[in-house]
């Protein structure tokens, strides 16, 4: 028997970790969620999050636009001399003290979370260069990949990102946008962010 696995974004995950009427009365899908969760239940399926559920998602969408023009990449320039290569090293950091967590968005997540993390739930990690992470997550909660899952996640996360682009989806429009404006010299997302 191979077990199924399932990832679950924040709109979905609160009704598979309790899917109780009362809770959500109006949710024609409930019968479904009920099945999911007793496969959770019963091992048959696995419960994933994307790690954005509490970076991104936790952030108040009227507050994120204002939250990332605002968002320094802490980042450290170092000169160098290594025999006869001068060089420099760029370090880019991140800033985890600027990520309001888990309580200021939505209160209602910590509890929900808690019952994922009860049905065995774990957060698939979205890790990117600079980017702001939610001080509110532990270690324990993540999964835990070997380096060769680690190459083939980011692989496939390039190629999904690529098949985005070729439909005209996902950063496509901005990119477009950025690119009209920019003097030929300077990258696309530096117009966007000016």
């Amino acid at each position: 028997m191979s077990i199924v696995n399932i990832t679950f974004d924040s709109n979905v995950f609160p009704k598979v970790v309790n899917p109780n009427p009362d809770k959500f009365p109006d949710e024609q899908a409930l019968p479904s969620f009920q099945i999911i969760n007793s496969s959770i239940k019963n091992g048959y399926a696995k419960g994933f999050l994307a790690e954005t559920v509490f970076t991104i998602e936790a952030i108040k969408k009227i507050d994120r636009h204002k939250f990332f023009r605002n968002y320094n990449l802490p980042y450290t320039v170092t000169e160098y001399i290594e025999g006869d290569i001068r060089g420099i090293r760029l370090n880019l950091d991140q800033d985890n003290t600027s990520h309001p967590g888990n309580n200021t968005y939505n209160p209602h997540l910590t509890s929900q979370f808690n019952d994922a993390l009860e049905l065995g739930f774990k957060i698939l990690p979205c890790k990117r260069f600079g980017w702001i992470e939610n001080p509110d997550l532990e270690s324990e909660w993540f999964i835990k990949l070997t380096h060769t899952e680690i190459s083939l996640y980011e692989e496939t996360f390039g190629e999904v990102v690529d098949k985005i682009k070729n439909c005209c989806c996902g950063s496509y429009d901005l990119e477009e946008i950025g690119n009209r404006y920019t003097s030929g010299t300077e990258h696309w997302i530096k117009i966007l962010t000016a």
